[in-house]
């Protein structure tokens, strides 16, 4: 595979990964994320990098999720190094939510 379709298909896991529920122990302040499960299909991602997660927001009133991580890697002892290069994961708001809900009954 290409170093691009490389880059772009680790993006794509990392957006996927934003779905996640925040409360898992992956999500805290931290942690070192080298992969993930998938909650829609069990399926395990392996990450072509090592990320830190340096923040995340879990919104319950609009439904969005973001992870802010720096990807990097760890040594021999678990210490991991970061290599400067941040990567902000989000998903998008759902109609549905509540808050959108009443935006738009204002609106009609």
């Amino acid at each position: 595979m290409r170093a691009e379709e490389q880059i772009i298909t680790e993006m794509g896991k990392l957006a996927q990964m934003a779905y996640k529920s925040p409360s898992q122990d992956n999500f805290k302040i931290d942690a070192i994320l080298s992969d993930f499960i998938d909650d829609d299909n069990g399926i395990k991602y392996k990450l072509n990098s090592e990320y830190r997660v340096i923040n995340y927001v879990d919104n319950d009133d609009t439904d969005m999720q973001a992870l802010l991580l720096e990807q990097g890697k760890t040594n021999g002892n678990g210490d991991f190094k970061g290599s400067g290069n941040y990567v902000l994961a989000f998903c998008g708001t759902e109609p549905n939510c509540s808050r959108a809900n009443s935006k738009s009954q204002k609106q009609i």
